[in-house]
């Protein structure tokens, strides 16, 4: 399961408002938490994996650095993939999921690639 265990300066939108965020479909939820019960929970492997599927990861977290590069004629975005980060967060991403992500201004980089 993902949860803030042990924080209890954490403040959870409960009771009537989150019922009216339910029933609105709010796009802007006060506390996006989830939690879950996997049918296996002592794998960390899969809770990881599934963690994956269902986060949003940002081009920022999984890369090293991301530089714009201004040359004579052109300009493009120079990005090095952390492919250490993208390993450990157990990432289905790689150089063509990424690019087809800024070509078609998907939010989040795609997980299915």
């Amino acid at each position: 399961t993902f949860h803030f265990s042990g924080i209890s300066s954490m403040n959870v939108t409960l009771g009537v408002p989150r019922l009216k965020e339910i029933i609105n479909a709010a796009k802007l939820i006060s506390t996006p938490i989830i939690t879950a019960k996997l049918e296996c929970d002592n794998n960390k492997v899969a809770a990881r994996i599934v963690k994956a599927v269902i986060e949003k990861t940002t081009l920022g977290e999984v890369s090293k650095y991301m530089k714009e590069v201004y040359a004579p004629g052109s300009c493009y975005i120079s990005v090095e993939l952390d492919m250490d980060a993208i390993e450990q967060l157990k990432l289905n991403v790689d150089v063509h999921s990424v690019r087809r992500s800024i070509l078609y201004g998907t939010k989040g980089i795609a997980k299915n690639a």
